[in-house]
């Protein structure tokens, strides 16, 4: 059995950027500075009881959270940390070293026209910005040891139902430009990036099955003569498809697609399997995920499933890096990522030493009362 080391992202536990889906951020006003967070998560780190001993990392999307040095870097969030703040303070040991950056695809103008996909020539160009600084922000963390060097894409508004430009592309079109997007970015920075595909929310991506995802990782890798990308497999959104975790998990495994970086969280589970749709010709549903904390549960199913595929994951040749990217539904974020951190501990301990006693299980506590969390 492999080590898990956590890893608590900061927007985790501060308010979430102009996205209705989070109503603009709930969390108190304390956490809204960067820094304080970051002080918050290294705090955490010392609280928190994990096998492997190891402390909390952090992730951040680079404007959003981290300021860069870009002309326009700075109109996203007045809470963002300086780079060489956040270098100076790793080094000192007052903040988590960094697991993953991502460019942002959300909270800032024009993001709802897409990003990649935009037909407006600012934008596009904005995306292959960042997405190239994302990269080489993390490989300088990661030459430092100050960092794992993970880099994600998240496709946000580069899906259908939003923003002007999808008039202009088909399904097809659109995986092309994605692929000389991806295929220019890893060529130019040598790097590497996660795919965080999602079925939908803000909009139908065109990427939206984890079959689809795996395929799209193939041709760049193929066209670029090296595993460039790699699939970060967030729990939620592979319920959103309507296939098991467990089963992802595994199939991620075996494409050879997996480094042992996984977002972990749950939700709500598609009653159907979107790929068998998608292969039909049929409309797909497009369903939120709510990213609550690992071992929430409304149906001893799902239980069994996050179990599962804790096992695949401990089973795995390697370290994993699992992210808590989960929205918080207390007052206090930091509990609520503590809540769920305890939840995959709990589940490693039930593959590791076999369940409790009845009555000592954290699930058991926490099942749903009926209410539905929001």
């Amino acid at each position: 059995m492999n080590t898990i080391q956590h890893s608590v992202p900061v927007w985790a536990v501060g308010p979430r950027p102009r996205n209705p889906k989070f109503g603009g951020g709930r969390q108190e006003e304390a956490f809204r500075p960067v820094e304080t967070r970051l002080h918050g998560i290294q705090k955490l780190s010392s609280q928190v009881q994990t096998a492997s001993g190891l402390p909390l990392l952090t992730s951040f999307h680079i404007g959003l959270e981290l300021e860069i040095d870009m002309p326009y870097a700075r109109l996203y969030s007045p809470w963002a940390i300086k780079f060489d703040r956040l270098v100076r303070g790793i080094r000192d040991g007052d903040f988590p070293r960094v697991l993953a950056l991502t460019a942002p695809c959300f909270g800032f103008e024009g993001a709802e026209k897409g990003g990649i996909l935009s037909t407006e020539k600012w934008l596009s160009e904005r995306a292959y910005e960042l997405h190239c600084a994302a990269i080489r922000h993390a490989q300088e963390l990661a030459e430092l040891q100050f960092g794992e060097g993970k880099v994600i894409w998240w496709p946000g508004f580069d899906s259908m139902p939003v923003g002007r430009f999808t008039e202009h592309y088909t399904v097809e079109a659109a995986l092309e430009r994605f692929f000389d997007f991806w295929c220019k970015v890893l060529d130019t920075t040598n790097g590497q990036v996660h795919f965080e595909f999602k079925p939908g929310d803000p909009g139908i991506d065109y990427i939206r099955t984890l079959e689809g995802a795996i395929a799209f990782a193939y041709k760049v890798n193929s066209a670029l003569g090296r595993k460039a990308m790699l699939l970060n497999n967030e729990w939620a959104h592979i319920l959103a498809t309507g296939i098991s975790v467990a089963s992802a998990t595994a199939r991620t495994i075996e494409t050879g697609l997996f480094d042992g970086f996984v977002h972990v969280n749950w939700g709500e589970r598609c009653p159907v399997n979107i790929d068998h749709l998608i292969q039909q010709g049929l409309p797909t549903p497009v369903q939120t995920d709510w990213d609550w904390h690992v071992g929430y549960f409304q149906h001893p199913t799902e239980w069994e499933d996050q179990l599962a595929a804790v096992r695949n994951l401990l089973a795995w040749r390697g370290k994993v890096f699992a992210e808590h990217d989960v929205y918080s539904q207390l007052d206090n974020p930091f509990d609520y990522v503590k809540l769920s951190i305890d939840g995959l501990e709990e589940l490693a301990r039930h593959v590791t030493q076999g369940p409790p006693p009845v009555g000592e299980s954290l699930a058991a506590a926490r099942k749903p009362s009926g209410k539905k969390l929001k």
